[in-house]
């Protein structure tokens, strides 16, 4: 405990002008550890009365009342009241909390956590896009914080870097959802207690999206797209009797792109469809092509007819 008697209120010179400094010496915390308490005033007169209400603490309640920051009182204070109104304490909400918790595993940091998650996702068997898109999100996140541990992330960071970092509406909601999913994980595993961003203490409030159109390619444009697949011409790389690779333009060189045009533009199949299903899908004869479970977005298979157009 700091001999509070011989505390004496120093004036120290700064760029900005005078400050008033009350230094009470190292305080010990519940930990163990000790911290040193520090205060600047800008009067004399307020370091006065911070010092006075330091020293009443000190012979009212011993150190722990001034190791305690004012932001970390006012919660003991509010907890205690709560709990005073169900006709608790703060001695009973420990207790039942140590009896009931589930212990958790060592902490890990927010690089071991975006490593470990995204590796059981992929075993669970989902897709590489959005395996991607996942860790790309916490990744962005952890960024410049890889080592710091998981349960020390609040949901003030999140807010802080999501709403600070001058992202689109649609961009923050996919980053909070794919980061909510990330802590959920560690809860589930037993690394985290309690997700920092779900439920009402977790609420973020983020910018509502704009509604905007659905693109979508007129009749003229159709047309161009089809006939430029056909009858188009790119540069290919060739060999014009020498040694060396030249490029000379090749006719019909994006005739290869008229099945994955005719699927996307007369049946409505997603591009990423389009890219997992397999060929032996496709029925010219029957007019069909099957869009399996695991090639559809929403995970259910479909046997979607194929208009004339597009089979010739």
């Amino acid at each position: 405990m700091p001999r509070v008697k011989r505390v004496e209120i120093r004036k120290c010179k700064w760029a900005a002008g005078s400050r008033y400094l009350v230094d009470l010496g190292r305080i010990k915390q519940g930990d163990g550890s000790s911290r040193r308490i520090r205060r600047f005033f800008r009067t004399h007169k307020a370091a006065e009365i911070y010092l006075a209400d330091q020293k009443g603490k000190l012979e009212k309640h011993g150190h722990t009342a001034v190791a305690l920051a004012d932001d970390d009182r006012v919660v003991f204070q509010g907890a205690r009241d709560r709990l005073a109104r169900a006709g608790a304490s703060i001695t009973h909400a420990v207790e039942y909390f140590l009896a009931h918790h589930r212990e958790l595993k060592e902490p890990i940091t927010l690089r071991e956590l975006v490593e470990k998650c995204v590796l059981d996702k992929e075993l669970a068997g989902a897709r590489k896009r959005y395996l991607q898109t996942f860790a790309c999100s916490c990744r962005a996140f952890a960024r410049g914080w890889e080592e710091c541990q998981v349960q020390t992330v609040t949901r003030d960071d999140v807010k802080a870097w999501i709403l600070g970092g001058g992202y689109a509406p649609k961009t923050q909601k996919n980053y909070l959802g794919d980061l909510r999913e990330a802590f959920a994980w560690a809860v589930r595993e037993g690394y985290l207690a309690v997700n920092p961003i779900a439920g009402r203490d977790g609420f973020i409030p983020l910018e509502e999206e704009a509604d905007s159109e659905i693109v979508a390619l007129d009749l003229g444009q159709c047309a161009a797209l089809l006939k430029t697949a056909l009858l188009g011409t790119h540069m290919a790389h060739g060999r014009a009797g020498t040694d060396r690779w030249v490029k000379r333009p090749e006719p019909g060189g994006f005739r290869c792109m008229i099945g994955y045009l005719a699927v996307a533009m007369f049946a409505g199949v997603r591009p990423d469809e389009i890219k997992r299903t397999q060929l032996a899908k496709l029925n010219t004869r029957e007019r069909t092509i099957v869009i399996t479970g695991k090639s559809a977005k929403t995970r259910q298979r479909r046997v979607i007819e194929l208009d004339r157009v597009a089979v010739a």
